[in-house]
């Protein structure tokens, strides 16, 4: 029984199984990669090796697809199969790397996405063709003479570095767009740039208590609203109306001011500092005050006695100064406020 079973086996055996999970996957593609090869599949009633992944090997959708692919990119790169066999590539980074290793060079592409996150790698793929199209973009011209579509003019791209030739393309072949979907919902696309990306991950950090999903909609409605706050006339009257309206009313202040909250923040580098044996907690949304020394034990709620933790290690530290029964009662009372 695994609830017999002490901490630290616990832990091992996961970290064992992640392991194997990882070799098992890499050693169904070389497996998937040779049957393809020998179109063993004929042989086994079905017609396709998707078939064969879905009907028989009993994969949904979208992991037979995944395989599949994976295992036709490394048939066709050597490079993209020693990563994936020496775990310098997880298998979902080979699947996006594929198409940039037919137009790029393989060698610095790998180097580039070695131990990344798979959003990087998405990025760094997709930078590689991109600059292969831009690149390729000259000699594309119909024979009539007249520029392709969607291409900047061929001295423009001659003439600009290719990153901004790269930038200019991508959005020349992708323009803005709102497109009504519904009577009220809208679809809103466009192209943005590594700082506006950035940023937008910032806000949604700053708003993760207030939208946990983070979904763009609302964080951008949320700093489209701020910015009507400040710039629309009518809403700054609004605004200092209030303002006076609160001067004449007395406000209890509870909780930690909000500039000491921004110190403590700035502090601690918009981080949670719960430390553990791995190092550092790299959490950066639901970020909550603590004091070190509680306030029921006589703390003050000074900038040396507080600091950041996300709201996950914010639960565990109160659990182990007030007891899990406490947890379960500020809960309850919550809910019932």
């Amino acid at each position: 029984d695994l609830r017999e079973q002490p901490d630290e086996r616990i832990r091992v055996k996961l970290k064992e199984l992640a392991q194997t999970e990882k070799t098992v996957s890499v050693d169904l593609i070389r497996h998937l990669v040779e049957y393809d090869r020998r179109r063993l599949y004929k042989g086994d009633g079905v017609a396709t090796l998707w078939e064969y992944c879905t009907k028989v090997l009993g994969l949904s959708e979208d992991q037979a697809g995944l395989r599949i692919r994976v295992a036709r990119a490394v048939q066709e790169s050597p490079k993209l199969k020693a990563a994936l066999e020496t775990g310098a590539l997880s298998v979902s980074a080979v699947r996006r790397l594929a198409p940039a290793i037919k137009v790029a060079d393989a060698e610095a592409l790998l180097e580039k996405a070695k131990g990344q996150p798979l959003r990087e790698v998405e990025r760094v793929a997709a930078e590689a063709v991109v600059r292969a199209a831009v690149v390729q973009a000259p000699d594309e011209r119909p024979s009539d003479g007249v520029p392709a579509p969607l291409l900047p003019a061929v001295p423009q791209i001659a003439a600009a570095p290719v990153r901004t030739a790269v930038s200019q393309l991508v959005r020349q072949r992708n323009p803005d767009a709102v497109q009504p979907v519904s009577g009220e919902d809208w679809r809103v696309s466009f192209i943005a740039g590594g700082g506006f990306v950035r940023n937008l991950e910032s806000v949604k950090n700053l708003l993760a208590r207030r939208f946990p999903q983070a979904r763009l909609e609302d964080v951008l409605g949320a700093t489209l609203e701020l910015l009507l706050e400040k710039l629309d006339p009518a809403r700054r009257s609004e605004r200092r109306r209030r303002k006076r309206a609160l001067r004449r009313t007395p406000v209890e202040v509870r909780g930690i001011p909000r500039p000491l909250r921004d110190s403590v923040l700035e502090r601690d580098g918009h981080r949670c500092t719960f430390e553990t044996s791995a190092g550092r907690c790299p959490v950066a949304r639901y970020l909550e005050i603590d004091h070190i020394v509680p306030v029921a034990f006589g703390g003050p709620t000074t900038l040396e006695n507080l600091r950041t933790l996300c709201r996950g290690h914010h639960v565990i530290v109160t659990e182990l100064t007030f007891g899990e029964a406490y947890i379960e009662r500020a809960i309850a009372r919550r809910r019932q406020e």
